[in-house]
């Protein structure tokens, strides 16, 4: 009854297979993560390198549960090039898993991306910086036209691919706008990223995005977290007493266009979630020097 009940949660009904089936249909190539209750595997589909992201259902509780159908039936909605593409999802009875194929960045995450520079010591390049700032506002502009909130915005959720574009993924917190009314009450998101209203009320909108998208900007240009601390009690004190500065001229390469990207960085960083840009305005701004006067 339980299994029917997270199933019915789907908009869609999935395919049906047995692990051993499934495992010769995308055999793995390589565990990226696991646990008694998930994991993550990158698998072959004929030559296509694509991820699997397994869950045992009957080990997650209600919320666990209507959380990952929610990120399902939100990826099956949300169709554009900068999302992750949810291929298919499938269910294995016998093993009581939920499977979710999806596309493969063969570049990492932009954490980790960040951290092999700051290894070489180098930095971006500025056209390297200005394709992803657009790209990430263009994406989350087109979530909040289709009424969704991602709520976990940060750059290890930020993939690369081979052709140097992102790929914004985990929607595991996404919701939409009208069902925020039933979870609320509750902190999500990553200290650092997440908004001061957030932390301090619980409160979405998205504002609340736009935040964590100037947050990972500033993380993107300086490789440098707006607010740094020793655990996340004391981030999240500094975040509620807005202790930290703009972006300063010191803290990127002379290369960059330093008033382009702190009208971005100052617009998003706002206490006051109704004076903030949005991420249209961030998509204006970014693509003056892309398609405007660039520098």
């Amino acid at each position: 009854m339980a299994t029917e009940k997270f199933i019915g949660m789907l908009a869609l009904e999935p395919e049906k297979s047995s692990l051993v089936e499934l495992l010769k249909q995308y055999p793995v190539q390589k565990k990226l993560f696991v646990n008694p209750s998930s994991s993550i595997c990158l698998v072959k589909c004929g030559m296509t390198p694509i991820i699997d992201k397994c869950v045992v259902y009957k080990r997650l509780n209600g919320r666990q549960k209507e959380r990952l159908a929610r990120e399902v039936n939100t990826l099956m909605k949300l169709k554009h090039p900068n999302v992750s593409k949810l291929y298919k999802y499938v269910v294995c009875y016998d093993t009581s898993t939920f499977h979710m194929f999806s596309e493969f960045a063969e570049q990492g995450d932009m954490l980790e991306y960040i951290n092999s520079y700051v290894m070489k010591r180098k930095r971006f390049h500025f056209d390297f910086c200005k394709k992803v700032i657009y790209q990430l506002a263009d994406v989350v502009s087109f979530i909040h036209e289709k009424g969704y909130l991602h709520r976990d915005i940060k750059p290890e959720n930020l993939f690369l691919n081979n052709d140097g574009n992102i790929i914004l993924g985990d929607f595991g917190f996404a919701i939409h706008k009208d069902d925020l009314k039933n979870d609320c009450n509750i902190a999500l998101g990553t200290s650092g990223y997440a908004a001061p209203e957030v932390i301090d009320r619980c409160f979405y909108s998205t504002a609340s995005d736009v935040w964590s998208v100037g947050a990972t900007i500033f993380m993107i240009l300086t490789f440098d977290k707006i607010v740094e601390g020793n655990d996340y009690k004391e981030i999240n004190i500094k975040m509620l007493e807005f202790k930290y500065d703009p972006l300063k001229k010191e803290m990127i390469p002379p290369t960059y266009n330093f008033d382009i990207l702190r009208e971005i960085i100052n617009g998003c960083i706002i206490e006051d979630p109704n004076e903030r840009i949005s991420c249209k305005d961030i998509v204006e701004i970014i693509g003056q020097t892309i398609y405007g006067n660039s520098t």
